[in-house]
């Protein structure tokens, strides 16, 4: 959902999601699986859509982070799992009980850690370790 949406739209795709359809219309998951099929060097993701600023984001990493032999902290599988899951960092830092600053930190390692940039990616990245809830 974009911020311009309508109140009728927003009804509509939250209804979606109580009824088990992923929150993400089929012509954003095209863009999105074409991101991922280009390697992380030749990318150029759009800006991220969440709290922590491009500015504040490393680059990513020359070689491909995201295979699975990257390894990340429990409480960053955690974090990771619940931004999969469509939580946004207030919303992280009191599922968790810890401070915004807390996650946001959490985040940023690891979007370091796996050579990624934005929200879409960590969310591919969370289903691909099974850390999505399917329901």
């Amino acid at each position: 959902m974009l911020k311009g949406d309508g109140a009728e739209h927003m009804q509509h795709a939250l209804r979606k999601v109580m009824l088990g359809e992923p929150p993400i219309s089929p012509s954003i998951a095209r863009k999105l699986m074409g991101q991922f099929r280009q390697s992380p060097a030749s990318e150029s993701a759009p800006a991220a859509v969440h709290d922590v600023t491009s500015s504040q984001m490393p680059a990513p990493s020359s070689t491909p982070a995201r295979e699975s032999a990257v390894r990340l902290t429990g409480r960053e599988v955690e974090v990771l799992g619940l931004i999969g899951n469509g939580l946004m960092i207030k919303q992280v830092a009191s599922e968790l009980g810890i401070g915004y600053h807390t996650v946001n930190d959490n985040i940023k390692s690891i979007y370091r850690k796996l050579g990624i940039r934005t929200r879409a990616q960590a969310a591919a990245e969370a289903s691909k370790r099974g850390l999505v809830s399917t329901t």
